[in-house]
């Protein structure tokens, strides 16, 4: 198995143009992990057991480093070889499986960071993304189909639940807190009571977190960051007066749940504004982190960090941490 982990490697550092950058940072992105899928559209960002276990076998060759480190920029430096990279691995929103992730991290040593958004926590409800998901893709509405965006969607079908879902997801991202709630509430009127929980227990992989849970994480280590309180998008049409709840808000629930300093923080979707850092920076954030693709280096702003998406494949994810990029 080693030497037929060597063969990829080797085959793909031949085809991968290879950053030269010295004190790169290789910032990785996750959100769960599951067994298996039972909705790859719904879990499109998760990871199986197996895949992150054979992630955790590669980065063990690494150099894994804290965002706290990052943040204190006792970041390694000298010569850059493609062997030993240096790495942040960090999870976005808080799913209850993360729990998974932090035993396999124990166990191999490795520091990360989970990126919470703390209106969710401990709820029994997901962030409003994943609710949105769920009703169009699993629920039952009362007639058989949902007024949403002026239109009126049958949900009959597996095709019609994909048509639906595809297009009207980016619009909900585009709406300001107030709008975007009004949305939601009308959307969850159409469905029976209850029907986000009933959601939950089929599909557990949705479910998040409790405090308790991220108590015993950060007192074994991991870093709890920010990801707003729920999960408002820093869109142009979002106020500033939503933009500082979310960022003080969140930031203020983990150091009173928590008892510890919050400086770090992931932007919900990835997405910001200039506003958005400048109010990170007047709220006292070190650290921020986005989607954008690509490599964490001295010349980047702090609070616009880019990270790399991991690539769930062996080869992929030995590509991008060769490249700096999960771009083929």
């Amino acid at each position: 198995m080693n030497s037929l982990r060597t063969q990829i490697a080797a085959r793909v550092h031949a085809r991968t143009p290879l950053p030269r950058t010295p004190r790169a940072v290789r910032v990785l992105t996750y959100h769960g992990l599951v067994e298996t899928k039972l909705d790859p559209r719904l879990e499109r960002n998760f990871h199986t057991f197996d895949q992150f276990r054979s992630h955790l076998r590669i980065l063990r060759r690494h150099r894994v480093v804290s965002v706290d480190e990052l943040e204190a920029g006792e970041v390694p430096s000298g010569p850059w070889h493609p062997g030993r990279s240096t790495v942040v691995i960090t999870f976005d929103d808080g799913y209850s499986n993360n729990l998974e992730a932090a035993s396999m991290l124990e166990a191999a040593g490795l520091p990360w960071a989970v990126f919470v958004s703390t209106g969710a926590i401990g709820t029994g409800v997901p962030i409003w993304t994943n609710t949105l998901a769920m009703l169009l893709l699993h629920g039952r509405p009362r007639s058989g189909t949902v007024d949403l965006a002026g239109k009126c969607w049958p949900l009959a079908s597996r095709e019609d639940r994909l048509a639906c879902f595809n297009s009207v997801r980016g619009g909900f991202k585009t709406l300001a807190r107030a709008t975007r709630l009004a949305a939601m509430d009308d959307l969850a009127g159409q469905f029976d009571d209850g029907e986000v929980e009933r959601l939950v227990v089929d599909i557990p992989s949705m479910s998040m977190l409790s405090w308790e849970d991220l108590d015993e994480m950060s007192r074994s280590g991991v870093t709890v960051g920010s990801h707003g309180v729920h999960h408002e998008l820093h869109n142009p049409a979002q106020p500033d007066d939503v933009l500082r709840d979310e960022l003080k808000g969140s930031r203020d629930d983990i150091v009173r749940r928590l008892q510890v300093r919050c400086t770090t923080l992931a932007y919900p979707n990835g997405d910001y504004t200039s506003r958005s850092i400048e109010l990170a920076d007047e709220i006292g954030y070190r650290t921020a982190f986005t989607t954008e693709d690509g490599l964490a280096t001295p010349d980047r702003r702090m609070l616009a960090l880019p990270r790399i998406s991991a690539p769930g494949t062996e080869s992929g994810f030995i590509r991008a941490l060769l490249a700096g990029t999960a771009a083929r």
